[in-house]
């Protein structure tokens, strides 16, 4: 894993060291008088000395990430200046602990077979026992989760290229399950990296909350709708979206949390699809008798509230590490999965908020909070609340 800040070299020379990259001011304006007053494709074939990995020559790909993820940027038509700073380094990430929950990252099969029993060990030696499957053990905390590649890099897909997920065999003839999905930190984690898992698993978890209080709340006629919108945001909602500001909904994903928003909104008025079709009530004015947002609206904040907190934090702190940084890998064939970095982009278009220069507006906090806040709900238009949707939800 590769973080990016921004780029910076020496004398065409990127120099890495322990401590990360060695800034100089030469190779910036080394660069500023070959790309100065040159053509588009004359400034791509421009080459510098560079080294990522081994020693080779900064080449045409090169330039072409710089200039579109803004590390090198060039004034009018690719003549002017060119502004550069900031660092370049390597991390990596092998685990990750919160409170008494730990996640360990392997490359494969052997490692886990090789260092599980260590593990355990170590944790024995402090006193904490990790939990290993017994014999006739119906419920384990300790799970492996094979995590996939892409299915256009294996020959055979269904079988992952015949991958061996049977169960870990640890010393003490007790077991680690190999599974296809995981609970970490209270968010579904899947084989195929998607978030499609997750959303089932919240939208299942908020019906429980939303049918369990529905006889006394939600579909009660003693309870005022105001209570009943306070009830649903402070209970089912927020079990709805948890873990929503890292989501990468796809069409389909945003249809089923939609689809369960509205139904709820349309049962805390007394309104069936009956009255909806008899009627012509629309889901929006349904959303406006009970002063609620709509779920794009409610999942966008989340999304850019948890951005601007990880933008303000150190440069050194994983968190803000991960939100700049890139997989030094090539790409496999095929367009990829929907990614973090353009649902984040889809959130900041949602709010009105320029991608250029959104990390230096999050810094004021106050002011990015105010910004979150005042995400308006898409112009619909006048809109008419029918005589029936009133008498039913008791406004």
């Amino acid at each position: 894993m590769t973080g990016f800040g921004n780029a910076v070299t020496a004398d065409g020379v990127l120099e890495v060291r322990e401590a990360g990259v060695v800034r100089a001011v030469e190779y910036v304006q080394a660069r500023v008088r070959a790309l100065q007053g040159l053509t588009v494709e004359d400034a791509l074939q421009s080459a510098f000395r560079t080294v990522r990995g081994g020693t080779r020559r900064y080449g045409q790909a090169d330039l072409k990430w710089d200039l579109k993820h803004g590390y090198l940027t060039v004034g009018g038509k690719w003549g002017g200046e060119v502004m550069c700073g900031g660092e370049e380094m390597e991390f990596e990430m092998s685990d990750s602990e919160y409170a008494d929950d730990t996640g360990l990252l392997f490359c494969d099969r052997g490692s886990v077979e090789r260092m599980a029993p260590r593990v355990n060990e170590h944790f024995a030696r402090w006193g904490m026992q990790v939990h290993e499957k017994a014999p006739g053990d119906r419920k384990v905390k300790t799970l492996v989760l094979f995590c996939a590649a892409p299915p256009m890099s294996y020959i055979n897909p269904h079988t992952y290229d015949n991958a061996n997920l049977s169960d870990i065999r640890l010393p003490s003839g007790n077991v680690i399950p190999v599974v296809d999905k995981a609970k970490y930190l209270g968010s579904m984690i899947s084989r195929d990296g998607t978030d499609t898992v997750d959303v089932v698993a919240r939208v299942t978890a908020a019906t429980k909350a939303f049918g369990s209080l529905s006889k006394l709340v939600f579909r009660s006629d003693r309870v005022s709708a105001a209570a009943k919108r306070e009830a649903y945001v402070a209970i089912v909602l927020a079990i709805l979206i948890y873990g929503s500001e890292s989501w990468c909904l796809t069409a389909e994903m945003w249809g089923r949390l939609r689809r369960f928003h509205h139904q709820c909104a349309r049962a805390m008025c007394g309104v069936s699809m009956w009255h909806t079709r008899e009627y012509r009530i629309s889901t929006v004015s349904v959303l406006k008798v009970l002063k609620l947002r709509s779920i794009e609206t409610y999942i966008r904040r989340r999304q850019l509230q948890w951005a601007g907190h990880v933008a303000r934090m150190p440069p050194t702190r994983l968190p803000r590490m991960f939100l700049t940084s890139w997989c030094g890998h090539p790409r496999p064939q095929r367009r990829p999965d929907f990614t973090y970095g353009e649902s984040l982009a889809a959130a900041l278009e949602y709010a009105g908020i320029e991608q250029d220069g959104w990390m230096e507006a999050a810094q004021d906090r106050a002011g990015w909070k105010q910004r979150i806040n005042g995400i308006r709900e898409p112009d619909v238009g006048h809109i008419d609340v029918h005589a029936v949707l009133r008498r039913r939800a008791g406004v």
